[in-house]
């Protein structure tokens, strides 16, 4: 068969996934003169182009040609090189865009502009003039960012598709980073294939990067010299690991670092700052947050969003919806960039100070508006939102002795209401070894605060050692601190239902009750509530637990408090489910409701729900929950909360699944058993050293405060695990009413 017209350069290497975009850039080649394919450096534009426009040619009668703009520097040279395509010169009097729109104003062609970026002005002036003039003509430009003018139609090229953490075999060896990678490497190193050994370093390796078709390709090139998991302990320290390109390879696609060089070089000044600012963020950030920390010295805080918007457009800064906020990421390999660039600098300390200073005040501050009935998004979505950000700033305040940084940062988790719906689990006790922390007036609280962690941990000899000296210091203080006060009680009363002292616990939590209406703080009160509450079903005391409920419950609507709400209402239904069936659906329903309206549903409400139903006889609706809420409770490691469900479940399995009901209790007692290695607080070491933090549980910062999802760090990233749901009563531990004629589908609509 006759080859079409033009001057495609064949591919030597395969074309690996890009289905989608592919059919993408076909559709819009049939409704649009000028298509351009906009993404970041190295993320495969060029390759994209020229496999669509190879597989449109035949819809072109004079074929399909390629224009490559990247040797240029001058935009006046776009027409000459454009010309010389065709071997095409002008006429004397005539310019060389009058002879272009001559020659191809008869033309059935596709014209390939490729990499339009350093020659912007000159690509858009030609490719606008030629679409004016030019009915037949069709135009694929690549650039970094648009061309900006009319009837052109964007493409965007995204990162090749990365698997999840935590993906099994198919899904990993199904995604496209990772086809890439087994595909180049294989090329380098004949026989490598993904298996179920290495399945997961070389995932790791390629959300390391992020997916980025050249990342990922220099990355295969190593495979020679060393095995994936090896490649990915290098690239979580440096890319400098990466393999310079191919022989023959353009200079700009030689190194990662050149293709990013050039991008940030075509960067205005303040956008390079900002660039280079916004590199402190882990995992991304808001446009608030950006004002905040990057908003100072050369840049406005009120010029920033403008300055955002332009990195978005010129591909170097992801924007991501998240519900009704934009969150703004770099990409990885482009955040180190911009972190080398303010280390260069001197100035990447300054920067991460500011970093860390906005989100250790964010758990305070998101408290203060947490009841605002016009807030857009609910605060623990939003906390979970910035997780990375609070690990980050907790790592470098460890790492620079930074003792009211990290004093800030636990005060902000000590209302209930906080670590309760999302408990971060810091490991607070390395703050204590501070130089310093025992003089600062935050250290009562901050022991208070370490024991409540140590709680949720099930370190019951940590937990009783850190109340002590909690308790000591605020008492040592000219007034005691009712927040230190609450605590204490709440860590002491975990303590006391992990013991499975019941009647102890709810006593406990009835105090801290108390303390937290005393103070003025009505959410807090309806939280320790409901945990008196589940304490006193677990000792099977249900005319005790009612009124508590119905308690917290008011509690909470005179807070107006959504969320609070939800998990008053769950209590409630829990502890009339045995007597009154219709209430407990009824108070299912309306959780469900402001559960949806909220986008959240934690982990509390996940077991509060699963008792309802074990109650109620519907097993297929307890597992479900059950499922859901061990899933969150694995990722946020709390074992107390493992303890409560984990009997539900063996409860719903003892009739028709005994043996792995047995499994599952004996998991539990293992559970009870195990406790965390913490010393007591007043036998921590003191020593700074970073091998000693690390043995106090401090995460091991690395710079640019990247950290992997540590299961025993923080809680699920997309819903955290709450700490209380003591739900029960001696009924729990057996089989499920059986024959209960109830609206089971309303039970299982909640999951």
């Amino acid at each position: 068969m006759r080859r079409a017209p033009g001057n495609l350069p064949v591919q030597v290497s395969s074309f690996v996934g890009r289905e989608r975009e592919l059919e993408q850039t076909a559709a819009a080649l049939g409704q649009a003169r000028v298509v351009t394919l906009t993404g970041p450096g190295g993320v495969g534009k060029t390759r994209l182009a020229l496999q669509a426009a190879t597989q449109v040619a035949g819809r072109f009668g004079d074929g399909a040609w390629l224009a490559e703009l990247a040797p240029l520097r001058d935009p006046a040279g776009v027409d000459d090189a454009v010309a010389a395509v065709f071997s095409l010169t002008a006429r004397a009097g005539q310019s060389t865009r009058q002879a272009l729109v001559e020659f191809l104003r008869s033309k059935q062609l596709l014209l390939v502009l490729d990499n339009c970026e350093q020659v912007l002005a000159g690509a858009a002036a030609l490719a606008e003039n030629l679409a004016r003039s030019c009915e037949r003509l069709a135009i694929l430009a690549t650039s970094r960012e648009g061309l900006a003018i009319e009837g052109e139609h964007l493409v965007p090229v995204p990162p090749l598709r990365v698997p999840g953490v935590g993906a099994d075999l198919a899904a990993i060896t199904q995604a496209e980073a990772v086809r890439l990678f087994a595909e180049r490497a294989a090329a380098v190193k004949p026989g490598f294939t993904v298996t179920a050994q290495n399945a997961a370093a070389v995932a790791a390796v390629v959300r390391r990067l992020d997916g980025i078709a050249l990342a990922v390709e220099l990355a295969a090139a190593r495979v020679p010299a060393m095995t994936p998991a090896e490649l990915a302990r290098q690239l979580e320290r440096s890319f400098a690991v990466l393999a310079p390109g191919r022989r023959g390879a353009e200079a700009r696609h030689q190194t990662l670092r050149a293709t990013i060089d050039l991008s940030f070089q075509l960067l205005a000044g303040p956008e390079q700052v900002l660039l280079a600012r916004l590199a402190v963020f882990a995992g991304g950030c808001t446009l608030e947050a950006a004002e905040a920390v990057c908003g100072e010295e050369r840049i406005d805080p009120d010029a920033v969003f403008g300055l955002l918007a332009a990195l978005v457009a010129r591909s170097l800064l992801v924007a991501e919806e998240h519900g009704p906020q934009t969150r703004y990421r770099l990409l990885e390999p482009i955040r180190q960039y911009g972190e080398q660039r303010l280390d260069q600098a001197g100035q990447a300390e300054r920067w991460r100070a500011r970093h860390a200073g906005y989100y250790a005040d964010l758990p305070r501050r998101v408290r203060e508006h947490a009841h605002d009935t016009d807030e857009e998004v609910f605060w623990a979505v939003r906390l979970s939102a910035e997780q990375d950000n609070l690990l980050a700033a907790w790592s470098w305040a460890i790492a620079t002795g930074n003792v009211d940084t990290t004093f800030r940062m636990l005060a902000g988790f000590a209302p209930s209401e906080i670590w309760s719906t999302y408990p971060l689990l810091l490991p607070a006790e390395a703050a204590l070894e501070l130089p310093g922390a025992a003089e600062h007036p935050g250290y009562p609280l901050a022991l208070a605060v370490s024991a409540v962690f140590a709680s949720n941990r099930a370190d019951v000899t940590g937990t009783e050692e850190l109340c002590r000296q909690a308790a000591e210091a605020s008492a040592r203080q000219a007034t005691p601190d009712w927040q230190v006060e609450e605590a204490v009680c709440a860590a002491r009363q975990n303590i006391a239902t992990i013991r499975g002292a019941f009647a102890d616990a709810a006593r406990l939590a009835e105090q801290a009750a108390g303390l937290a209406r005393a103070g003025g703080d009505l959410a807090d009160a309806s939280l320790e509530l409901t945990s008196a509450v589940g304490d006193h079903l677990l000792a099977g005391d249900t005319p005790a637990a009612v009124p508590l409920a119905r308690e917290a419950l008011a509690l909470a609507r005179q807070v107006g408090a959504p969320a609070l709400i939800a998990t008053s209402l769950l209590a409630v239904g829990t502890a009339v489910a045995s007597t009154d069936r219709e209430e407990a659906l009824a108070c299912l329903r309306e959780s469900r409701e402001l559960s949806t309206e909220l986008g959240y549903q934690s982990s509390v409400d996940l077991i509060w729900a699963a008792g309802i139903a074990f109650l109620l006889g519907d097993q297929a609706a307890t597992l479900e929950l059950g499922r859901r809420a061990i899933g969150r409770l694995q990722w946020g490691g709390d074992r107390r909360l493992m303890g409560v469900i984990l009997p539900m479940i063996a409860g719903t399995l003892a009739t028709t699944r005994p043996e792995a009901a047995a499994t599952i209790q004996g998991c539990r007692r293992n559970l009870r058993r195990r406790r965390a290695d913490v010393r007591p607080a007043g036998q921590l070491d003191r020593d700074r050293s970073p091998e000693r933090r690390a043995r106090a549980g401090a995460p091991r910062p690395r710079r640019g405060h990247g950290l992997e999802p540590r299961p025993h760090l923080h809680p699920h990233p997309d819903h955290p695990s709450p700490r209380r749901t003591p739900i029960g009563n001696p009924a729990m531990s057996k089989p499920p009413l059986q024959g209960a004629d109830t609206a089971h589908a309303s039970v299982r609509s909640y999951a």
